[in-house]
């Protein structure tokens, strides 16, 4: 499953918020293999993880934590938050969660 161009566009635009650009970023995609964070933070080196729609429990983490509450673990520090297609919607819940992603973003990212 490849990412839809109006979630890449979503992600593109946040990066940039956040004085990042795809560069600086590696996108897993869980959909059709699970990952685990084990092996992903030998071979990735992640200082943060951001998981779209993926509990913290399904890749492994040993802890669990709610969304929108960064949580330091191990040397990464880990934001759990909904899926893209729901995060990117124009609705009132959407802006509503996009709002609260950016406030969790600009504290991860000191921005």
């Amino acid at each position: 499953t490849w990412l839809p161009d109006q979630h890449l566009q979503f992600l593109t635009k946040m990066l940039e918020a956040c004085k990042l650009n795809l560069g600086d970023v590696a996108i897993v995609n869980h959909a059709k293999k699970a990952v685990e964070i084990e092996p992903l933070k030998e071979q990735l080196r992640p200082s943060s993880v951001l998981l779209f729609g993926v509990e913290p429990v399904t890749i492994k983490l040993p802890l669990n934590f709610p969304q929108f509450k960064e949580q330091a673990f191990a040397g990464t520090s880990y934001l759990y938050t909904p899926a893209l297609e729901i995060l990117n919607q124009e609705s009132e819940e959407g802006k509503l969660l996009k709002s609260k992603l950016w406030v969790c973003l600009r504290k991860l990212f000191k921005v």
